[in-house]
């Protein structure tokens, strides 16, 4: 089962030591998350495993991010690569996806999967390659 305060500290960890995103997939799946939700606009995570939660917010003071009306197919592909490269924060990147019209996405530790959604018919789904530490 999830403990709220486990996660919260594995989610610091992961900030401090810069984990790359597959390695912090692995860490909350053996921690016990069973999936996680994204609300872009809120800048707000929540964290499920069992029947504990545990909800992370990002933004200071109830700061909201404008969702773009239209799909941005290209800019949310470039967000997600850039973000797997490291090359932006966390919030640059919902930044990011904001402007390119995700309002949400979910990530499933089960399917190893995390589908970004514009509406619920117009969705793009990633895999989460497994992690490999460097030797």
């Amino acid at each position: 089962m999830m403990d709220p305060n486990f996660i919260q500290a594995l989610l610091r960890r992961s900030g401090t030591e810069q984990w790359p995103y597959p390695k912090l997939f692995e860490a909350l799946k053996h921690g016990g998350v069973e999936y996680y939700v994204a609300d872009v606009d809120r800048q707000r995570v929540v964290y499920y495993g069992g029947k504990n939660l545990h909800e992370q917010r990002l933004a200071s003071g109830g700061e909201m991010l404008t969702i773009a009306p239209e799909l941005n197919r290209d800019a949310l592909l470039q967000a997600i690569a850039r973000t797997q490269r490291q090359e932006s924060t966390y919030l640059e990147f919902l930044n990011e996806i904001a402007a390119a019209g995700i309002g949400r996405y979910r990530v499933d530790m089960h399917d190893r999967t995390v589908t970004y959604s514009h509406t619920p018919t117009e969705q793009h789904v990633e895999t989460i390659p497994p992690y490999k530490p460097e030797a």
